[in-house]
């Protein structure tokens, strides 16, 4: 990471900061400690990835059989 950063880097990383803390205690209790995350957001990202490394692998494989 450059140390000269420019303002769009700093606010992205400003809100990661944000969002990586602890879930609050009362969070807890008001849920009985039932904390879901949302399972199709990370189905959905590895779909893509798992599409991008296939797509990768195919052009690899022209490239070598040429």
């Amino acid at each position: 990471m450059p140390s000269h950063k420019s303002f769009m880097i700093k606010k992205k990383l400003a809100k990661k900061m944000r969002q990586n803390r602890p879930i609050p205690h009362w969070i807890r209790l008001r849920t009985d400690n039932t904390i879901r995350y949302t399972v199709h957001c990370q189905a959905q990202a590895l779909a893509q990835n798992q599409a991008r490394i296939l797509s990768e692998s195919s052009r690899l494989f022209v490239f070598r059989s040429i």
